[in-house]
């Protein structure tokens, strides 16, 4: 698992305090541009956090991205549970 978060971005802590921050006031994230057809993307390290706002998933996980939210944030949901709601999550923990 260590080795994972060796292969995240360092732009991660920046990037996650901005998420954090957003999390707590929903308005702080502007409305994403919708990604239609939405567009599956695989997790290409864990990426979970305490924000209730974030999309929670692992390497390997498949995940439907709904909308772009900027050139580092985008806002999906699991493949495999697509009725879950839909979480925000960096760009950068997927391809």
């Amino acid at each position: 698992v260590s080795s994972s978060s060796s292969s995240t971005p360092a732009s991660h802590s920046t990037s996650n305090h901005s998420l954090a921050e957003a999390a707590t006031t929903q308005s702080r994230f502007p409305p994403g541009t919708p990604c239609n057809p939405p567009v599956t993307v695989i997790g290409i390290a864990d990426y979970h956090t305490g924000e209730a706002d974030c999309l929670y998933f692992s390497r390997g996980d498949h995940i439907i991205i709904t909308e772009y939210i900027d050139n580092e944030w985008a806002k999906g949901k699991p493949a495999e549970f697509k009725t879950l709601p839909a979480g925000y999550f960096p760009r950068s923990y997927v391809q």
